[in-house]
């Protein structure tokens, strides 16, 4: 079950301005709102406890969402995360912003501005006369904006977020953090097939992303911190008490991390955090000095 407070985000949620100490807020995706685990099971509340047990004073909010891509989580900020007040930001986005799907982020947010700005979007036969209209029109009229049913890649494929959106995206919440006086770290999110023994010559198609990622944060001098490794760990002790799929003590299905996982990772993020110096370290990012989004490689996948 997954509790969610009347503010959108999950349980257990903050309310209003830091009171003191330190707030740390994560974005990302599925992995870090924690699909599949329970409240006390996900990374920002296994973070609390580790920050309790560090004598860190603070508290830990959950700002990732189901399907959140960089887009939708810079609304978000924008909307509601900085007004929480974070002193460190955890930048989990990539898997979302990677995704092959049938449309762009940026696309159907833009739209969705313009018609909810029409009063006639709240006329239900406004929209079946759209749709019918654009069938005539030579169109698909209205389509069902969701992961696709079958286990099959669609037809017509185009990334979520292209790279260099991606890239552009991951500098530009740096940025506003540091004008705030706000920290940044990155986590990269881990899957099962990275965590298997690559074939000679093997690349996935993310692999550009997790470069992007540490490029952007090399040039604003701030750490990513790097889930495979207590990942890892989990995976490890599974195998080592005779598990025959220690791959399954580690994720849920694919990639969603199970509550051991987070707990590892959890206290990877701690010991991360303290080698970077932080708190004392900040972790604030070049405010005035963009990451050239434009320098990123072509998407050759």
């Amino acid at each position: 079950t997954a509790t969610i407070a009347a503010s959108g985000i999950r349980e257990p949620a903050q309310a209003g301005t830091r009171q003191g100490g330190e707030r740390v807020v994560i974005v990302g995706d599925s992995t870090f709102f924690g699909h599949g685990v329970a409240d006390e099971d996900t990374l920002a509340a296994q973070l609390a406890q580790r920050f309790t047990e560090a004598g860190i004073e603070g508290d830990v909010i959950n700002g990732a969402m189901l399907g959140y891509s960089t887009e939708q989580t810079r609304v978000w900020l924008d909307e509601a995360g900085w007004d929480l007040d974070p002193t460190l930001l955890i930048v989990g986005n990539l898997w979302s912003d990677n995704n092959w799907d049938l449309f762009r982020d940026k696309d159907l947010i833009r739209t969705a501005k313009h018609y909810h700005a029409n009063p006639m979007a709240r006329s239900h036969l406004m929209r079946l006369l759209a749709g019918g209209l654009d069938r005539l029109a030579g169109g698909t009229g209205a389509t069902l904006i969701t992961w696709t049913q079958e286990s099959a890649w669609p037809e017509e494929r185009v990334r979520r977020v292209d790279v260099q959106r991606y890239a552009a995206n991951l500098d530009a919440m740096v940025r506003r953090a540091a004008e705030r006086g706000t920290g940044v770290a990155f986590i990269a999110p881990v899957n099962r097939d990275m965590l298997r023994e690559k074939r000679v010559g093997e690349r996935f198609s993310w692999d550009i992303y997790f470069t992007v990622m540490r490029a952007v944060a090399a040039h604003h001098g701030l750490p990513v911190i790097d889930a495979a490794t207590p990942t890892a760990s989990v995976v490890n002790a599974a195998r080592e008490s005779g598990s025959a799929r220690p791959l399954d003590a580690a994720f849920l299905d694919k990639m969603h991390p199970t509550a051991a996982t987070n707990r590892a990772t959890s206290a990877w993020v701690v010991e991360n955090l303290t080698n970077a110096g932080w708190p004392s370290d900040r972790l604030v990012g070049r405010a005035g000095t963009a990451f050239k989004a434009d320098d990123v490689p072509a998407d050759s996948w």
